[in-house]
């Protein structure tokens, strides 16, 4: 799914589709393109991107294993404004076993990063991970503030 805007500045990826139900991007020349899941086919056929693009996601396991398969997805189109950056979240994080009735994803405590691949990461990223995984939270991609998102995109902070 896709929500496309007049003018376009960048594209934010979303696992989730809730932020493609509001209008605070496209208000913003943002378009957004739900990606979540396994939905990874699209990114496969996608010629070129035009803009700078982003990944929003649920900072557990799952979603940032979704996280590497689009990056590398992205990184094997040679015409592309830029490679997939992970957006950092904003939202708060909650314990794991708070909201197993709702969520499925868990922490693999016996490899190191959860078999993630750290060079994907930044520092910052790196430490927000080591620290949901030592404490067995995630975040969740609809608690952030997509609104401060954007400006942080647009200001060149993210």
């Amino acid at each position: 799914y896709r929500v496309p805007c007049k003018n376009p500045t960048c594209i934010i990826l979303c696992e989730n589709r809730y932020f493609l139900t509001l209008n605070i991007a496209q208000k913003r020349d943002v378009e957004l393109w739900h990606v979540g899941g396994n939905n990874i086919l699209p990114i496969e056929n996608l010629p070129k991107i035009e803009y700078p693009i982003y990944y929003l996601c649920d900072w557990d396991l799952m979603g940032l294993q979704i996280y590497e398969r689009i990056y590398h997805q992205i990184e094997m189109i040679k015409d592309k404004a830029s490679s997939l950056q992970l957006i950092n979240p904003n939202g708060k994080s909650e314990r794991i076993k708070d909201t197993e009735d709702y969520h499925r994803s868990k922490w693999d405590k016996t490899t190191e990063l959860s078999s993630l691949t750290a060079n994907l990461y930044s520092s910052k990223q790196l430490t927000i991970i080591q620290n949901l995984i030592k404490s067995d939270e995630w975040i969740e991609e609809e608690g952030n503030d997509i609104g401060e998102i954007i400006n942080g995109i647009k200001s060149g902070i993210i």
